[in-house]
């Protein structure tokens, strides 16, 4: 019987997508809609199993001893405020979780992820824009909670907006922009490797926009973050790889549209990365062209290279390189399929060296159909740090079923995977997870 129950949820787990996609509907038909104040985006309750309860790097964390698989559940919610004027859009998303555990006790969590939108017309040229977000979660939840990647390929969006998400033409509105662009918390698969159970990150950007003209603009940033680890769970403390990051940018850029169909941009940047062993300025150079081609394909690319200057000693840093990527989108009646590659100088949590990032996605739905499918997958490296290499990668999959106008049941399954060497040791862990969802949104859902 054991078997037959391992059978069955293993099964659930490979039809299954993650049912980030409704979540990410939710908000959008009430972030890009026209009703003001605050609102419920909606409401959850899952159930799953993981093959490991406490996914942490053993050799990392030498005090923290594993422990098996066990079956999980929980609640999650997601609430918001809204204000969309011509000149202002002003939102806040707050989406409160709780895991629990069914034999380790010790490890349930509340979660919660905040993000802050703000955009501001300033006369007819000049825009304005503030974001923020706070992510504390544990490694269960985060397995299953959408990455800024997540968000821009498969929310709900027409052809126009994804292509612009992945910087290729305009937005078709300021909502839509002001969600798809602000700061969300970093997320990569070797978090559980740098920060153990449980994670705490934050983020916030600022921009000043100067349309000179409909062609023509220009942009000045600036971007911080940090991440740190935080208890894990009544584990004991164990030895983190980075006990904290943290980070500053600021840039400027222009972007010009050549064609309504193709658009190019230069931008310059500095930045300031530290950690328990790294210290630098970087500056960062970096040229980028975007084109929609017809009416259903996008593609971009970007190259460029950076140099770096230690600010403490530690250890031996890349004195420059060359950076760049590309993504490729296709989007059709029914499918939206993304694929992103990235080079940098940082990682996701701001570890310097050599980065690099690959991402896919794709999202299934017939329009009045009950049915969606998504799958993703997304893999991180970073090297030439010169204390550790990190590599990791995250598949998930997944199937939702609208029951009525405002419920749906989700089956999810995500599998981890990283490995570290640091201090000439091999680290590695793996786990598989598998959850059901039963979701209720306040409006009806779209077919």
């Amino acid at each position: 019987m054991r078997r037959i129950a391992e059978y069955l949820i293993l099964t659930a787990g490979l039809l299954a997508p993650n049912c980030k996609s409704q979540s990410l509907a939710d908000q959008m038909n009430f972030r890009t809609g026209d009703q003001d104040g605050a609102h419920l985006y909606g409401v959850a309750a899952f159930s799953g199993y993981s093959t490991s309860a406490f996914p942490v790097g053993q050799s990392i964390q030498p005090g923290v001893s594993s422990i098996g698989g066990d079956a999980n559940y929980g609640a999650s919610a997601s609430m918001g405020w809204q204000r969309h004027r011509d000149w202002m859009n002003l939102s806040v998303v707050y989406s409160p979780s709780y895991t629990g555990q069914v034999h380790y006790s010790n490890l349930n969590s509340l979660n919660h992820t905040l993000v802050l939108t703000a955009t501001r017309k300033m006369g007819r040229k000049w825009t304005a824009s503030l974001s923020g977000s706070g992510q504390d979660m544990s490694v269960t939840q985060f397995l299953f909670n959408p990455t800024s990647f997540a968000v821009r390929s498969q929310a709900p969006l027409s052809f126009d907006d994804l292509a612009a998400a992945f910087s290729a033409g305009q937005f078709t509105s300021s909502q839509v922009a002001s969600m798809l662009t602000g700061a969300y918390p970093p997320a990569s698969p070797t978090q559980s490797l740098l920060y153990g159970y449980r994670t705490l990150a934050y983020s916030a950007q600022a921009s000043l926009v100067y349309a000179y003209s409909p062609r023509l603009s220009f942009q000045v940033s600036s971007f911080a973050s940090g991440s740190q680890p935080l208890n894990n769970g009544g584990q004991s403390p164990g030895v983190y790889l980075v006990n904290h990051t943290v980070g500053a940018n600021g840039g400027v850029m222009m972007s010009y549209s050549l064609s309504p169909r193709t658009q190019v941009g230069l931008d310059l940047s500095e930045s300031w990365q530290m950690n328990h062993y790294q210290g630098a300025l970087i500056t960062t150079a970096r040229g980028s062209i975007g084109r929609k081609m017809g009416e259903h394909w996008f593609a971009t690319v970007n190259g460029g290279f950076f140099n770096t200057r230690p600010t403490k000693t530690g250890p031996t840093l890349p004195d420059y390189g060359t950076i760049g990527g590309g993504s490729l989108g296709f989007k059709t009646y029914q499918h939206t399929l993304t694929a992103s590659y990235g080079r940098s100088s940082t990682d996701s949590y701001g570890l310097i060296g050599t980065s690099t990032a690959i991402g896919s996605s794709w999202l299934w739905h017939h329009p009045g159909s009950d049915w969606s499918l998504t799958a993703g997958y997304y893999e991180e490296q970073t090297r030439n740090t010169g204390f550790a290499s990190l590599s990791g990668w995250e598949a998930a999959g997944g199937v939702t079923r609208r029951l009525n106008d405002r419920s749906t049941l989700a089956a999810q399954y995500a599998f981890l995977n990283a490995s570290s060497i640091y201090s000439g040791i091999l680290t590695k862990l793996s786990v598989h997870s598998v959850r059901l969802t039963v979701g209720w949104s306040p409006q009806a859902n779209l077919r």
